[in-house]
């Protein structure tokens, strides 16, 4: 008798052991399935990452200058490089014949102030296309940061206000609703009017579109 419980007792060991295994095996089967579940989510961003778009395609330097009420035609320097996060980086210049050191000279006692001058950079428009954009993450870091927001350009835009000597520079970011693009729009070094900046971002949000990128 005590030889039969002796023999059933190692058999529901083995039982046991053997329940143990087939559970431990399940979890390893379920943690893999997740892990492959998780690597096969995709992203959907506007473009791939590392993809670069020249500026001229993305903007058309005689439509901004119209939005920015210029009366010279405005030109567009491609800044764009390889290794950042932006797909495009776009210096805004203002048009017309550059000043002499001596008309520079009699303007600033003029005015007292240069300003921007023909040549100068009127803003800077960065668009990140390969990166998910989220309007709520980006409403939300914007607060946590204490940083200015509004919609004076159509869409919510958060504001960035840096002290620029007696002055402040500005810079709005945004996410373009067409093209899903993050747009960066700041000030040039002489822009210290945040209504130069507002038209700026204006002009970005109607001219960049899903047809820019292709």
């Amino acid at each position: 008798m005590g030889k039969l419980l002796l023999v059933a007792a190692f058999a529901c060991l083995a039982c046991n052991q053997d329940s143990v295994e087939e559970y431990n095996k399940k979890l390893d089967d379920r943690s893999a399935h997740k892990r492959s579940e998780s690597k096969a989510v995709k992203v959907e961003t506007a473009v791939p990452g590392g993809t670069k778009i020249a500026c001229e395609t993305l903007l058309d330097a005689a439509q901004l200058g119209d939005f920015l009420g210029e009366k010279a035609a405005v030109t567009v320097v491609d800044q764009t490089k390889p290794g950042l996060d932006a797909t495009s980086v776009c210096s805004v210049r203002r048009g017309g014949k550059k000043l002499t050191a001596k008309q520079q000279e009699k303007l600033a006692e003029k005015t007292l102030k240069l300003g921007v001058l023909p040549g100068d950079e009127l803003c800077n428009i960065s668009a990140y296309c390969s990166i998910p954009a989220d309007e709520k993450s980006l409403a939300s870091k914007c607060r946590a940061d204490g940083l200015q927001s509004n919609e004076a350009i159509g869409v919510f835009a958060c504001v960035r206000v840096r002290p620029k000597g007696p002055d402040d520079s500005y810079t709005y970011k945004f996410v373009d609703p067409d093209s899903r693009c993050i747009l960066q729009v700041r000030g040039g070094p002489s822009v210290n009017e945040e209504k130069t900046v507002r038209k700026c971002a204006r002009a970005a949000l109607y001219l960049i579109s899903r047809e820019s990128l292709l």
